[in-house]
């Protein structure tokens, strides 16, 4: 269930250090996929383009974060 993968929203903003740099990047990263699932959807654009698109939004996440969802 998705639930399961949503607990990083309950952390507090202590739990995670982030420079307003880091912030940044991650707003500009999570706007672009964004954008980029919605050309996905419409067909515009293919999964290996969605899938560097994704890949680079999680390597902008602080390294805890990525820890949580290891593959």
């Amino acid at each position: 269930m998705i639930t399961e993968h949503l607990d990083f929203l309950s952390r507090t903003e202590n739990d995670v250090e982030c420079s307003e740099k880091q912030i940044k990047e991650i707003i500009e990263a999570a706007g672009a996929a964004v954008v980029g699932y919605e050309k996905y959807l419409l067909n515009k654009i293919d999964y290996k383009d969605l899938a560097i698109i994704m890949k680079l939004l999680r390597e902008t996440l602080p390294k805890d974060f990525n820890d949580i969802y290891k593959d």
